[in-house]
């Protein structure tokens, strides 16, 4: 998902994106982290049947540590 799009796709509030946005610059997130972590969160609300990101569904990704990639 483009970068671009992902506002367009994403429900969420100011104070959620503030949340987001304090968040990756208190963890020194990049942005392809930062985008994914907005992604699961949306995936976490879905599976609530919620369609707006809340802030319990950005605090409850926040926890999860960023994966890193095994090259094989």
């Amino acid at each position: 998902m483009c970068a671009k799009y992902l506002s367009n796709i994403v429900i969420f509030s100011p104070e959620v994106r503030n949340l987001f946005d304090s968040s990756a610059e208190k963890l020194g997130l990049s942005d392809r982290v930062y985008h994914r972590l907005i992604k699961t969160a949306r995936t976490i609300g879905e599976l609530e049947e919620i369609v707006e990101v809340k802030q319990n569904h950005t605090l409850e990704t926040i926890q999860y540590p960023p994966q890193k990639k095994v090259h094989r």
